[in-house]
């Protein structure tokens, strides 16, 4: 499955250096969990300053 992987945040020549698309295996699930396939998905104002290292306050699991 296609992942966007968030490495690093702060400000960089290019996006590509904090964010990175990957392809990771399809996650094995447990019987009381459900996969659900997503066929779109984006990024919004928030998600850039985030990989931007300009928005404060939050802590983050960096892949």
């Amino acid at each position: 499955m296609k992942t966007i992987i968030l490495k690093k945040t702060g400000l960089t020549e290019s996006l590509n250096e904090n964010l990175i698309v990957d392809e990771l295996p399809k996650p094995e699930i447990d019987d009381n969990e459900v996969l659900i396939k997503i066929h779109y998905a984006a990024l919004n104002h928030r998600d850039l300053w985030i990989a931007k290292g300009l928005y404060t306050g939050i802590k983050l699991f960096l892949g």
